[in-house]
């Protein structure tokens, strides 16, 4: 996202922008879905109902 001009964009986002690493923004989001799905399928099945509720002490 290095190629934004700062009229296409609030002055409050370019910190955030600067952190973005990926040159194109769809290719960026393509490889963060992947990554998302891969940290979801690595969740063991038996943690995945596992119900926390306040003051159950985890």
């Amino acid at each position: 996202m290095k190629n934004l001009q700062p009229n296409e964009f609030a002055p409050y986002y370019e910190n955030y922008i600067k952190l973005v690493p990926e040159q194109d923004i769809i290719k960026g989001l393509i490889k963060q879905k992947e990554e998302m799905l891969h940290f979801f399928k690595s969740i063991p099945v038996f943690n995945m109902n596992l119900n926390i509720q306040k003051g159950s002490g985890l």
